[in-house]
């Protein structure tokens, strides 16, 4: 995979270049946060610590052995999923600040190097390419900065609704709520290419590029309730669009190296299309997945689902390359993120719906 068709960031996981998960085995930690909210999910850095940040302002780094490296506290209401630079720097979009929303640059010893306030609210996490480049998505504008925190452009525009995606050339694609809802792209010098009308905009956040170059798309249908799967070329021309028979999609799509595109739909399935709008496969899983899938270096499909009955429990899956159950193990609690890697094995982060805590916690895995 060409690292400039996503951002860069370590947890945007459709694919991984290694091999999944057979079986959980044992709880090697677990780490409680009481009375404390995160909507910044933990983001796996080179040396396998995890990073992510608190509603209280802090930033924390946690060993794969779950002990705290370090802890800063930004300031905030609120911090977004970090992201990282070649360096090993970190950046995190911040909610806000001292009544002004602002970017902040952490080096990997936990310290502040700098702040770049911008005027309007924190959207999205930054995104980072290949050269450093960090882009910054607010609701009504992206802006491209550089990493002494110096701005290089800015292009606004009004509810902006899904992070950016950069080609190989250095445009810029995304979506936004203006008017009926429309698809963006942008040169590298931040000047518009061109706007294309496409339709209600709602579950958009995670847009995926193919090898090609096409674009996929999830965006309201004609009666604005069903989502539906859209592929566009470069230009911002729909070349086909997938419409579920029985309602609608709730996932963002993954793409597997084997060109799948992969997806959790409104009624209980996940299914697979080939990159020309054709279904693959359909499987029943019994539940909704709101969560984009990971998929492994097998193209074997990883996703979670919840459960509450009295209490809430939650289901990490896996399904082979043909869509087929290998296996599923159930978690207590409501989980919200999943990861793993050869050196950790298996990373879960889980809250409690009633009350403002969470959890994270780390598994000894078996591998394919």
């Amino acid at each position: 995979m060409n690292d400039s068709f996503f951002p860069s960031n370590v947890n945007w996981s459709k694919q991984v270049p290694y091999k999944g998960i057979k079986k959980v085995k044992r709880l090697l930690w677990k780490i409680s946060f009481p009375e404390e909210i995160s909507v910044s999910h933990p983001v796996i850095d080179h040396r396998s610590n995890l990073v992510f940040g608190t509603n209280s302002g802090n930033i924390l780094s946690i060993s794969k052995d779950g002990k705290i490296n370090w802890e800063i506290n930004i300031g905030g209401i609120w911090l977004t999923n970090p992201a990282f630079d070649s360096t090993g720097n970190l950046y995190v979009s911040v909610g806000n600040y001292q009544t002004e929303d602002c970017l902040v640059k952490v080096d990997s010893k936990g310290q502040l190097v700098w702040k770049y306030s911008f005027p309007s609210e924190a959207h999205y996490e930054p995104i980072i390419v290949n050269d450093d480049s960090i882009y910054v998505t607010t609701w009504s504008e992206i802006t491209k900065v550089d990493t002494n925190g110096r701005q290089i452009w800015s292009f606004a525009c009004r509810n902006i609704s899904s992070y950016p995606l950069i080609d190989k050339l250095g445009n810029i694609y995304f979506s936004t709520r203006e008017g009926n809802g429309s698809l963006i792209s942008l040169t590298s010098d931040g000047s518009l290419r061109w706007r294309k009308e496409i339709g209600k905009c709602f579950l958009e956040h995670e847009p995926v590029m193919d090898g090609r170059g096409n674009i996929y798309f999830v965006f309201a249908g004609e009666n604005d309730a069903e989502h539906e799967l859209y592929s566009l070329d470069q230009e911002g021309n729909i070349q086909w669009v997938f419409k579920p028979e029985n309602r609608g999609i709730i996932s963002s799509p993954a793409l597997s190296s084997n060109n799948r595109l992969i997806m959790g739909t409104s009624y209980f399935r996940m299914i697979a299309l080939n990159t020309e709008g054709e279904l693959v496969w359909e499987t029943n899983i019994g539940d909704v997945t709101q969560f984009t899938p990971i998929v492994d270096v097998n193209n074997y499909v990883f996703f979670s689902t919840q459960v509450k009955k009295r209490k809430y429990n939650s289901y990490i899956w896996c399904l082979n390359q043909e869509g087929q159950p290998l296996w599923n193990h159930k978690f207590a609690g409501a989980m919200v993120w999943f990861h793993f890697n050869k050196d950790i094995g298996l990373i879960t982060k889980t809250v409690d719906p009633d009350e403002p805590s969470f959890e994270i916690a780390a598994y000894e895995v078996e591998t394919y």
